[in-house]
C-alpha cells in the first residue's frame, strides 16, 4: 500500500468515527471527502463551520500519525487483547459513568520497526458513547503537542469504547499530596503500591523549598509554567477546557518531570468568529474549580480556563490547599456570591500572589490570557528579573524626577510595602555593604535612601559593576568559583546576587513590575518582558 492509499484508508477509519459525532450529518458526505479532493472541498464547499473544522483536523491527524491507526475489532467481547491493544487489570483510577482507566502496552510499526509503548487504557461505557467520541474529537485536535496528554488510537467492542493515551506515573493531584504528606483521601493497596513506586521513581525530586514547604522549587515553577503552555495551545486552536483541576493534569516522567493537559471530554470549541459558548452550553466542571459565570448560567469563554488555573495555581503554591473554602459547597458559595478569596497564605510569595489574584478575578475580562501568564514574573529566571530591573533603571535615567512614573514608583503606597515597615532601605543592608554605600554618597553617587527608584538603582550599579567590589562584599552578594585562567577573580553569580536583595525585599520585583507595565506596557525596550509570549516549543 503506497502512502497516498495509506492516507486514504486512514482517513475512512477517522471519518467513520467522526460520523458518530455529527449525526446529523449523512455518512455520505464524509466518503465524498475521501474519494474526491479533500482539502479543496475543504476549503471550498459549503459545510458546517463545526464539520469544517473536524475535516481539517482528521486530515492532519491522518498525515502526522499514519502508524498509529488501528482498526477496531467489534468481534472481541472481553476487550483484551484487541488487535496490538493489550489491556492488564491493573486499575490506575476510576471515574465517572463507569469509567476505569486500567495500564496497558500498545504495539505499533513505526520506520520498519516494532514499537512497544506502555499506554494508559481509558474503558468508557459504551451507552456514554455520544460524550466519549466527543473526546476522542478533542484528542486528535490537540495531539501532538507536548504538553497535552498523548493519543494513539480508539478501540471498541460490544460494550465498551477504549481510548488509548500516554500513560503518567501519576497526576497533578497525587503528587502534590504526596510531597506534602497531607492524605489525598480513600487509598486502596494498588493505590499505595503505585504511588510507592513512583516515589522511589523521581527521589530527590523536591516541590517546595524551606522548612514549612513555603517556597516553590524550580520544578514546580515548571510543572505551572507547563500547565500554561499547555492552555496556551488549546486557546490557539479555539478549545476551551472547562474542567481544569489537578486530576486531569497528568505528570510525565521523561526524565524530569513534565505536565501534561488531559481529558478533554467537556471540553468544547469556539465556533469560528465566536469568543463565547453562550449561556445555553451544556456540561459543567467539576465543583469548587468553576468561575461565577459557569455557576450561574452566564456566557463561557476562555476565560473560565484561566479561573481554574488561578485555583490549580494556589493549590500548588499552598501544597494542596484550595482557595474559597474548605468544601465544594463553602467555595462554590464564594464564588457565587463574588466573595474574594484569602491569598493571605501566598504574603511570603508575591509574585504568585499578584498572577493568582489576577486569575482569580470574578469579573472574566480582567483574568490574563494563557500568553499572558506566561509572560508573567513568576516564570521569570532571576537573569531576567535583574535584566528587567536594569532596564527598569536605564528608563528612570531619561526620566525626569517629577514624572508620574517617578511619582508612581515612590509613592507611599509602593514605597510601604518595598521597604517593608523600614524608613530607610539602606538600614536592611548588611554592615559591610551599608558601610560601603554611605561612603559612596559622600562622592558624586547620591542615593536617597527613601526612594524606591534609587534601590533599584543600587541593585543594577552593583551587578554592573561586581569587579569593583572588594571580595569580602563580592561573597556576601554571591559570587562564583572563577574559571581556569581568570586570575581567581570572583564572579558575579546571578541567582545568587539576585536572592540577596530578593530576602530584603521580597516585594521589590513585583511592585515596580506593575508600575512599570502601567507606564512602559507599548515600550519596545520592555517588549520581551511584556509581550504574549510565543506557545511554540
Amino acid at each position: 500500500m503506497d502512502d497516498t492509499e495509506f492516507i486514504v484508508e486512514a482517513l475512512r477509519e477517522y471519518l467513520r468515527l467522526a460520523a458518530y459525532l455529527v449525526s446529523d450529518i449523512p455518512i455520505y458526505w464524509f466518503w465524498l471527502c475521501v474519494t474526491a479532493n479533500t482539502k479543496w472541498m475543504i476549503d471550498h464547499w459549503f459545510i458546517n463551520g463545526e464539520v469544517k473544522e473536524l475535516f481539517k483536523c482528521l486530515l492532519i491527524y491522518a498525515v502526522l500519525s499514519l502508524r498509529f491507526i488501528e482498526r477496531p475489532d467489534r468481534n472481541t467481547t472481553t476487550g483484551r487483547p484487541m488487535g496490538k491493544l493489550n489491556r492488564t487489570d491493573n486499575e490506575i483510577a476510576k471515574g465517572a459513568n463507569g469509567t476505569v482507566v486500567y495500564e496497558g502496552t500498545y504495539e505499533y510499526e513505526f520506520d520498519g520497526r516494532i514499537e512497544i509503548q506502555e499506554v494508559a487504557v481509558k474503558r468508557l461505557v459504551k451507552a456514554h458513547t455520544s460524550t466519549d467520541y466527543k473526546e476522542v474529537r478533542n484528542l486528535i485536535a490537540t495531539d501532538g503537542h507536548p504538553y497535552t496528554a498523548r493519543f494513539f488510537g480508539v478501540q471498541e467492542d460490544d460494550d465498551f469504547v477504549y481510548i488509548i493515551l500516554e500513560r503518567c506515573i501519576c497526576n497533578l493531584y497525587d503528587l502534590v499530596h504526596m510531597f506534602s504528606g497531607k492524605n489525598s483521601g480513600a487509598q486502596d493497596s494498588n493505590y499505595i503500591v503505585r504511588m510507592g513506586k513512583v516515589k522511589n521513581a523521581i527521589q530527590g525530586t523536591k516541590l517546595w523549598e524551606g522548612n514549612n514547604n513555603e517556597t516553590p522549587s524550580h520544578t514546580l515553577i515548571k510543572l505551572m509554567r507547563d500547565m500554561a503552555v499547555g492552555l496556551a495551545h488549546l486557546h490557539l486552536i479555539g478549545m476551551v477546557h472547562r474542567d481544569l483541576k489537578p486530576e486531569n493534569m497528568l505528570i510525565i516522567n521523561k526524565p524530569g518531570l513534565c505536565l501534561k493537559l488531559s481529558d478533554m471530554g467537556l471540553s468544547k470549541r469556539l465556533p469560528p468568529g465566536m469568543v463565547s459558548l453562550g449561556p445555553l452550553a451544556t456540561g459543567f466542571g467539576t465543583p469548587g474549580w468553576q468561575p461565577q459565570e459557569v455557576l450561574c448560567g452566564g456566557s463561557q469563554t476562555m476565560a473560565v480556563d484561566l479561573f481554574s488555573l488561578g485555583c490549580v495555581y494556589y493549590f500548588c503554591i499552598t501544597a494542596g490547599e484550595l482557595p474559597f473554602g474548605d468544601t465544594h459547597a463553602e467555595r462554590d458559595h464564594n464564588i457565587r456570591s463574588a466573595n474574594e478569596a484569602d491569598l493571605s497564605s501566598l504574603d511570603k510569595q508575591p509574585e504568585a500572589k499578584e498572577l493568582i489574584s489576577c486569575l482569580l478575578n470574578h469579573v472574566p475580562t480582567h483574568r490574563p490570557t494563557a500568553e499572558v501568564v506566561l509572560a508573567h514574573p513568576l516564570f521569570w529566571d532571576d537573569g531576567n528579573r535583574l535584566a528587567f530591573l536594569g532596564e527598569t533603571k536605564v528608563k528612570l535615567d531619561g526620566e525626569p524626577r517629577n514624572s508620574q512614573l517617578f511619582i508612581d514608583l515612590n509613592s507611599r503606597l509602593t514605597s510601604s510595602i518595598v521597604l517593608n515597615g523600614r524608613r530607610e532601605w539602606i538600614d536592611a543592608l548588611d554592615s559591610d555593604l551599608r558601610t560601603l554605600v554611605w561612603k559612596e554618597n559622600l562622592g558624586r553617587i547620591n542615593y536617597k535612601f527613601k526612594s524606591v527608584t534609587d534601590l533599584v538603582r543600587l541593585i543594577r550599579n552593583k551587578y554592573v559593576h561586581f569587579d569593583d567590589f572588594p571580595d569580602d562584599i563580592k561573597k556576601l552578594l554571591g559570587s562564583t568559583t572563577p574559571p581556569q585562567g581568570n586570575q581567581g577573580k570572583l564572579e558575579v553569580n546571578p541567582e545568587a546576587y539576585y536572592n540577596y536583595f530578593a530576602s530584603l525585599f521580597p516585594n521589590l520585583l513585583i511592585e515596580v513590575y506593575k508600575v512599570m507595565k502601567r507606564h512602559c506596557e507599548n515600550d519596545k525596550n520592555f517588549a520581551r518582558f511584556f509581550k504574549k509570549l510565543s506557545t511554540s516549543i
